[in-house]
């Protein structure tokens, strides 16, 4: 097969999202669609997650990460070789800031891996404040 067959833009997608009512510390983008099996991604190949985030609330800010889990429903952070925390990429300031981050999965083991979106500070506004998603990856040959 062809590399351009082969290659998977946006095979999976989240469309934009409101936050919605949120506590500092509240994970988003975490349902069972949102994962991606590692079986599906041809060896050697590099994952990206594409996480755009639009922030408007002055006391929120966004963190796009990597999550692993062995059976599709525990899941822990990834973190990249060197154990680098995961920085927030998204503040608001009272206007829509939006930030597009694209995230390399660092090489694991897990059968499963999704990105989710961690917020810190206080509610979310309704419409303004609100998260997107994409996996780009090459399938297997076979």
């Amino acid at each position: 097969m062809a590399f351009n067959q082969r290659l998977k833009p946006a095979q999976k997608s989240i469309t934009a999202t409101a936050f919605g009512a949120v506590a500092a510390g509240t994970t988003a983008a975490t349902g069972a669609s949102n994962s991606v099996k590692m079986a599906d991604i041809a060896d050697g190949t590099q994952l990206i997650a594409l996480a755009t985030m639009v922030v408007n609330t002055t006391s929120l800010t966004v963190t796009p990460k990597w999550q692993g889990s062995l059976d599709g429903s525990t899941w822990v952070d990834i973190f990249s070789l060197n154990s680098a925390a995961n920085v927030a990429t998204a503040a608001g300031t009272g206007s829509n800031v939006t930030t597009t981050r694209a995230l390399l999965l660092p090489k694991c083991a897990f059968r499963h891996v999704r990105c989710v979106f961690v917020t810190g500070g206080a509610t979310a506004h309704a419409t303004n404040d609100t998260y997107a998603l994409s996996y780009n990856w090459l399938a297997p040959e076979f």
